[in-house]
């Protein structure tokens, strides 16, 4: 089954903050390891004021239930932010 993923936010960085992602993975260490996720996807950044850029996805995605983090991270592949969420 499909689960319907809605993620928006903002990020706040001195300065442009191009080619974020986002990335799912599964509750899987090894495959965390190997850093594959379930999910990479651009964020698509919007300028809302000076510093402060907002985000927001939505898709359909094939996930069984369990836990699973979410990561974004820089172009230059530095970690922003991490948090884990269930699908039950």
């Amino acid at each position: 089954d499909s689960v319907d993923f809605h993620f928006s936010g903002t990020l706040t960085s001195p300065s442009s903050v191009p080619g974020c992602k986002l990335h799912i993975f599964s509750n899987d260490q090894i495959a965390f390891e190997a850093f594959e996720g379930v999910v990479k996807q651009p964020l698509k950044l919007t300028t809302t004021s000076k510093d402060t850029y907002a985000f927001n996805i939505r898709m359909a995605i094939p996930l069984d239930p369990g836990l699973y983090y979410y990561l974004i991270e820089d172009a230059k592949e530095n970690t922003l932010f991490v948090q884990k969420f269930t699908v039950r």
